[in-house]
């Protein structure tokens, strides 16, 4: 048989449209899954909050937790749909599954920065991300904003640094949302957000928001549209109560 480069081109267009189905596949498979994890918290929570509806109180058993059922599920998916979107998925649910004294979490960290440090899905779980304690979580975010290859994604890892750093090593957390400020102040954060405000604010909450320091000033009318400003108080005990109407 003779194969022309017409012929080698439909063969590789074809594999390429089953590698995409596959992805599209490991998605359907993962919704039918997470339906079902979705249907089992639903009925563990259930009679918690029957009784609060009739000001009771009752406890749930953590070791019926349907985390405890499905982590295992999750897991056993992303191997089975390794490198997809599906998987990438049921890795996010194992980062936020309550598994006590289990090593999920971790095993699906390293999943992540294994086989999907290229996607730019990551946006969507970068969040889930924290929930792994400790240094493994901040160092995933340095290895994301190293290594990914898409902007978005950097400048979101690096936020996520600053806002997890900011208390214990704030010029180790200004320095990288300096940053995102510098490199990804136009990538979207969330719903139309910039993530250079977002960073600058956690920024400004590092310089003049910490404890102890002074606060800054405020101005505004009181109850009696009378112009005041905080710094009037100063040396007085003031109780500042913020609220809006939306």
């Amino acid at each position: 048989m003779r194969i022309t480069g017409s012929t080698l081109l439909l063969c590789l267009c074809a594999s390429w449209v089953g590698a995409q189905e596959t992805t599209d596949e490991s998605l359907t498979a993962w919704k039918a899954l997470d339906a079902e994890y979705a249907k089992a918290r639903s009925d563990y929570y259930k009679p918690y909050y029957e009784a609060r509806k009739k000001g009771e109180s009752i406890k749930l058993d953590p070791a019926g937790h349907p985390d405890l059922q499905f982590a295992p599920r999750f897991a056993a998916f992303a191997e089975e749909h390794s490198g997809t979107e599906g998987a990438l998925m049921a890795l996010a649910a194992l980062l936020r599954a309550r598994t006590p004294n289990t090593n999920y979490g971790e095993w699906a960290l390293k999943t992540i920065l294994k086989d999907h440090i290229e996607s730019e899905s990551l946006v969507n779980i970068m969040f889930h991300i924290r929930s792994v304690r400790g240094p493994e979580g901040i160092a995933a975010y340095r290895v994301i904003a190293t290594k990914s290859p898409h902007p978005r994604v950097r400048g979101m890892a690096l936020l996520q640094v600053g806002q997890l750093k900011k208390n214990e090593a704030p010029d180790e957390a200004k320095a990288a949302l300096r940053e995102v400020v510098a490199k990804y102040a136009d990538e979207e954060y969330y719903r139309g957000h910039k993530l250079g405000p977002a960073a600058e604010g956690v920024i400004f909450e590092i310089e003049h928001l910490a404890v102890g320091m002074t606060a800054p000033e405020i101005v505004g009318e009181d109850i009696d549209g009378v112009p005041m400003k905080l710094s009037d108080f100063r040396g007085k005990v003031v109780l500042l109560d913020f609220w809006g109407d939306w």
